[in-house]
């Protein structure tokens, strides 16, 4: 089963979050700029447009190389004290939830799904 979220955040952080989900093995969409038309059929929330400045979305084949991502997106945002929120959206836009440095492992797991995780993860 694939796996569709879309995150929104600033075009360097974005640029950089981009590379890791493809090493991760996800195919990102090319990154656009945030219009208002664009912020409003992405279904982004006020605040969701005041932070966010590009958005990109990434299509994971597996729900392992999406916790994969949400695990190395985490330690980027922690080691560059990023305070970056991504925001996760499903395929019809449905808010996911949140990843910041600050995220538990637990929700990182939430955030992954049932799919996602196997016993061994952290």
């Amino acid at each position: 089963m694939q796996q569709a979220v879309t995150i929104s955040g600033e075009g360097d952080v974005l640029a950089a979050l981009a590379e890791l989900a493809e090493a991760h093995g996800a195919e990102a969409s090319e990154r656009e700029s945030l219009g208002t038309e664009g912020a409003l059929n992405a279904g982004l929330t006020a605040q969701d447009v005041h932070t966010a400045l590009e958005i990109v979305t990434l299509l994971f084949k597996a729900g392992t190389a999406l916790f994969g991502f949400l695990t190395a997106a985490r330690a980027y945002l922690r080691e560059s004290n990023s305070t970056t929120a991504l925001t996760l959206r499903d395929e019809s836009g449905v808010v996911r939830g949140t990843l910041t440095a600050t995220t538990s492992d637990a929700q990182v797991r939430a955030l992954a799904g049932p799919q996602g995780c196997t016993d061994a993860d952290p």
